[in-house]
């Protein structure tokens, strides 16, 4: 009965966003093959009227010169509530970040409890990103490694002159 009564008073305020509720920063953290490897951080307050165990979601899009490089969904820890971030390859130029702060009850209405957009330049850092193995594997991702040798297994087909 309360879970009823939550989301209709849900549905009949979808966005409930204020301004400065969510916050995104984004740090240079060095070069990789593939552009620049960048920290992208959100920082939000829950608000108050949202019941504890609701499971919440960030929510967004980075673009470039108007083409969408990338969409995410991450979700949010609520035992660790005010902060997430993740590591994330950028070519050199402008982007734009966009995020919201989302309850997804249902795919078609989320409700946006707070949403936020900001601009950030990119340019070369002058030094080679090096992953660190506590920041897990978008950082190694992110630094490029790949297998130091290719065509290392080899799938060999079965003899023929087997009988079946």
């Amino acid at each position: 009965m309360k879970r009823a009564l939550f989301l209709l008073l849900l549905l009949a305020a979808p966005l409930r966003a204020e301004p400065g509720k969510l916050v995104i920063g984004l740090t240079p953290l060095g070069d990789s093959p593939s552009g620049v490897v960048c920290r992208l951080s959100w920082t939000f307050t829950i608000p108050s009227d949202v019941p504890s165990g609701v499971p919440l979601v960030i929510q967004g899009s980075i673009s470039q010169a108007g083409t969408v490089l990338k969409r995410y969904r991450y979700s949010v820890d609520l035992e660790h509530p005010g902060g997430m971030t993740s590591i994330q390859t950028f070519p050199p130029g402008e982007i734009e970040i966009e995020a919201r702060l989302v309850i997804p009850l249902e795919e078609n209405a989320p409700v946006i409890e707070a949403k936020a957009s900001a601009k950030f330049p990119i340019a070369l850092t002058g030094k080679t990103y090096l992953a660190n193995e506590s920041e897990g594997s978008e950082a190694i991702l992110a630094e490029g490694v790949a297998a130091e040798s290719s065509g290392s297994v080899k799938i060999l087909p079965p003899p023929r002159d087997v009988a079946p």
